[in-house]
């Protein structure tokens, strides 16, 4: 059954080897974000075949607080968000970075209150999604009250001129941001962490840190608590191989996003080197044992260093490579906006505001299918198999999913031009920046 998205030509069959059917009427319909829409029907899919949303609260709706963030939530539901990281809550410093917090026990005022953050986290339980906070480990904000009362918690060092480093040789700090991390998972009930700047903390740490959650989480009876951190395993010598042995459910594919895609691919569009390292990235990846999140872009890709839009990272390929992102291997992230095409530079210290108005639809619709396929085929789940094939031109890269009986087959066409090419016998034309999933 082929469909036709503007501009795009996108071929979406779902099959289990024997049998081929969809169904169009089916299909989600985009949503421009101005109301809230009726929440797809996710209930055939596990953790595996996960989609995890970075939300600043801030910055995703014009009043900034959880609690219109709340009535936002079937909009992440109809998107197909599984999990929502929030990025920091906690009140911040005088520099108003997030990730220089002044209190790791609060929420920001401007955000609400800890009972707003509580109704948040309930109400996305309520439509099946889990919640997970943004942790920072590292630091603290330079005005913290504990550089004054425990001046010994701190290293005397700046990562960067706003924060001053912990101290995790220090027994009592440890102490208490562990107590307080439980404290979280009881009084909100969350899902799990994100973990900031990982790999400035020991090893040990994470390894006794993470087992405590665990067990901790369990006397509340979460047995599937989210372990996010921020690392790439593979490209770390101090951890390497070594995270999800100290209790990370995920890492980054940091590796992927920063040098292969957007340092690599987005600048010499060569598909051969493209594939070659996409393979590495498969084969290291197998090795780790836990799940690794996929990404086009994030806080830290969209705004610093100058920031970047998806168009200013990745031109029109931007379309392919969502494809990609989510069709490839792991659990693929959307940030702040990115389902209706990730228009604009959000200055998260100061929660630039999406504008829900300025939609790309053929975006919007793309991810729309994106996450209903990845819910409804077992062969999109994070570590399911991948076979790359030949095909019969330098701009197509071609890749088969399968598990069990599920099959999923993605071209890609990074060319300026169509493209006709032969997978497994069939034949197909390809637009110019343009895909086939089957």
């Amino acid at each position: 059954m082929k469909r036709f998205i503007p501009y795009l030509l996108a071929t979406i069959c779902v099959f289990n080897i024997t049998a081929c059917s969809s169904d169009d009427d089916d299909d989600p319909q985009p949503n421009n974000g101005d109301t809230p829409t009726t929440p797809a029907d996710n209930t055939t899919y596990n953790i595996a075949q996960s989609v995890i949303y970075e939300l600043n609260v801030g910055s995703f709706t014009q009043q900034g607080t959880l609690k219109v963030a709340q009535a936002r939530l079937d909009d992440l539901k109809t998107t197909g968000v599984d999990i929502i990281w929030l990025m920091p809550i906690y009140p911040r410093g005088s520099s108003k970075s997030p990730y220089a917090s002044m209190d790791f026990e609060s929420v920001n005022p401007s955000f609400g209150t800890v009972d707003d953050l509580k109704n948040f986290v309930d109400a996305a339980h309520q439509r099946g999604m889990k919640v997970i906070l943004d942790w920072v480990p590292n630091q603290t904000a330079n005005e913290h009250p504990w550089r004054t009362a425990h001046p010994d918690w701190y290293t005397g060092k700046h990562s960067y001129s706003d924060i001053s480093d912990l101290n995790y040789d220090n027994a009592e700090l440890k102490a208490e941001m562990n107590r307080i991390l439980k404290q979280w998972i009881e009084v909100a009930d969350i899902d799990g962490y994100r973990f900031d700047f990982v790999t400035n903390t020991k090893p040990s740490y994470w390894l006794d840190t993470n087992a405590e959650l665990k067990a901790y989480a369990k006397t509340l009876g979460k047995e599937d608590l989210i372990l996010l951190a921020e690392i790439d395993t593979n490209d770390n010598d101090r951890f390497s191989n070594k995270t999800n042995q100290i209790g990370f459910t995920h890492d980054y594919a940091w590796w992927l996003q920063e040098t292969v895609l957007r340092k690599g691919f987005a600048k010499d569009n060569n598909v051969a080197t493209l594939k070659k390292n996409l393979q590495k990235f498969i084969n290291d990846s197998k090795t780790l044992g836990l799940t690794r999140m996929v990404y086009l872009t994030n806080h830290d890709q969209n705004w610093n260093d100058g920031g970047a839009t998806l168009t200013d990272m990745y031109g029109d390929n931007r379309y392919a490579l969502t494809v990609l992102e989510f069709t490839l291997y792991g659990m693929p992230l959307l940030y702040n906006g990115q389902e209706i095409g990730d228009n604009q530079k959000l200055d998260y210290f100061n929660n630039t505001k999406i504008n829900w108005n300025k939609v790309d639809e053929k975006m919007q619709s793309l991810v729309l299918d994106l996450t209903k396929l990845k819910h409804t085929n077992a062969a999109l789940a994070a570590t399911a198999d991948i076979t790359f094939l030949d095909v019969d031109n330098s701009n197509v890269l071609a890749y088969k999913r399968t598990s069990g009986n599920s099959q999923v087959v993605v071209a890609l066409n990074f060319g300026t031009v169509d493209a006709a090419v032969s997978i497994n016998g069939k034949q197909y034309t390809i637009p110019a920046h343009g895909y086939i999933f089957e």
